[in-house]
């Protein structure tokens, strides 16, 4: 098909062509949208399907997409709903960011390059979490694993388990807290001290 103008070969008046090899070509030169596809039934809009005849990428009725591999993204994606992952999440780009005012969902990996914000457009750590009217964060352990860890270059220095019991500088605290310096014995285990500094009371790790 040609812009009005009659040819049997490939020219740059082309609009729409298929070719005997299977492939197609649009070609738009105006301002008005280059493709619209409207699905008046029940079935996806799009569906784009390997050699086995499987959905690879498809988009239904409601305007969900579903992709079967992997998404890449070299420009901004916007998404008015919910984002679901099934497997992996990741931005590679320094200056990509992933921005939802709905719902995002992983039961795989989210893997960010940077900083992470949470009710926050401008995050000051690694994770940031903000909230005018929410809790701002909660760590709900329902297994047997540790509540929370602090480490430091793979050191444990901090943790909750599971049981309620916190330790510092321990990862098996013996009592609701307990506190522990064997490898930094010349560090008080307790320290009260005036706004000045001066020492009024503390206990010695040995």
């Amino acid at each position: 098909l040609y812009d009005g103008i009659p040819s049997s070969t490939v020219s740059s008046n082309l609009a729409f062509g298929v070719y005997d090899t299977g492939y197609a070509v649009l070609n738009a030169t105006s301002t008005a949208t280059a493709l619209s596809v409207r699905q008046a039934s029940t079935g996806n809009i799009l569906a784009l399907q390997n050699s086995a005849g499987a959905n690879v990428f498809s988009v239904d009725t409601s305007g969900n997409a579903f992709a079967s591999g992997t998404l890449q993204v070299a420009g901004a994606i916007a998404f008015g709903g919910d984002f679901n992952v099934g497997g992996r999440a990741t931005i590679t780009a320094l200056t990509g960011d992933i921005e939802t005012r709905g719902l995002i969902t992983a039961t795989g990996t989210i893997i960010t390059r940077n900083k992470l914000g949470i009710g926050t457009t401008t995050p000051e750590a690694q994770l940031s979490a903000s909230s005018t009217d929410n809790i701002a964060f909660i760590a709900d352990q329902r297994g047997t694993s540790d509540i929370f860890q602090g480490r430091y270059r793979g050191l444990q220095l901090f943790n909750i388990k599971n049981t309620g019991r916190v330790g510092i500088g321990t990862s098996s605290p013996e009592a609701l807290l307990s506190i522990s310096t064997s490898t930094q014995s010349n560090i008080p285990l307790f320290q009260v001290a005036s706004t000045t500094g001066e020492v009024l009371f503390h206990i010695a790790a040995n």
